[in-house]
């Protein structure tokens, strides 16, 4: 098999960071939660948190250049709600 090109290797590593962030969202949720604020942000940040790393895997079989840069686009937007959830800029 081929030696994937750095190129291919960064998107690779892209996507298994976007996976890795997703899967450890979901491990930390609480299962229980202590009022209806908490309820709300975590269930945005783990929907935000799923949608950015299955928009990036998508994108990556894009059907177009439109099609690309609309699942990146969301991809983007959900990165965005993600770390306004957990309190970054």
């Amino acid at each position: 098999m081929k030696e994937p090109s750095p190129k291919r290797k960064r998107t690779l590593a892209l996507h298994e960071r976007a996976i890795t962030f997703s899967v450890n969202v979901n491990a930390c949720c609480p299962e229980h939660f202590s009022n209806v604020p908490s309820k709300t942000v975590w269930g945005q940040l783990v929907r935000a948190a799923d949608s950015t790393s299955n928009n990036l895997v998508e994108a990556d079989d894009a059907v177009s250049d439109a099609d690309f840069l609309n699942k990146m686009g969301i991809a983007l937007r959900e990165v965005k709600e993600s770390r306004g959830r957990l309190g970054g800029n």
